[in-house]
């Protein structure tokens, strides 16, 4: 499976749970957005980029917080989404757990969760972040 349907199933798995508690959910027409979904919160309209995240040896949950680009002579350079982005919604590939990240609490590169309640200062406590709880108090 590619980086293209992997990204296709975390999203059609966060739209179907976006669903299901009761958000509307649009996403926008053509790939030149810099997020994935529009998520209506009641109160406010949230830009959301879905990311697969992936497991470390040692039971962290990883994602990349910026884009690769690549110019003409292979250059590449990292891109924050700081500005054009309000939160992550980050996919959990072997259990389909989703967190939702606000960008204020992403790092500029890449952010680790720890899902086993061991967080340090380079780790994050993962339930902090799990989708049902942190979302329902976004927008407020």
């Amino acid at each position: 499976m590619n980086t293209k349907q992997r990204g296709d199933i975390t999203e059609a798995i966060a739209v179907a749970e976006l669903k299901r508690m009761g958000f509307t959910v649009s996403t926008p027409v053509g790939e030149t957005s810099r997020y994935d979904l529009i998520v209506d919160t009641g109160n406010d309209l949230l830009r959301i980029q879905c990311k697969t995240g992936w497991m470390t040896d040692d039971g962290a949950l990883v994602f990349k917080a910026c884009s690769t680009e690549y110019n003409t002579s292979g250059h590449h350079a990292n891109r924050s989404y700081d500005g054009e982005i309000d939160a992550f919604l980050i996919r959990q590939p072997e259990t389909d757990a989703l967190y939702f990240i606000p960008i204020e609490d992403a790092p500029s590169r890449e952010m680790t969760l720890r899902l086993d309640g061991e967080a340090n200062q380079r780790q994050n406590d993962a339930s902090e972040y799990r989708l049902s709880e942190s979302l329902a108090t976004a927008g407020e």
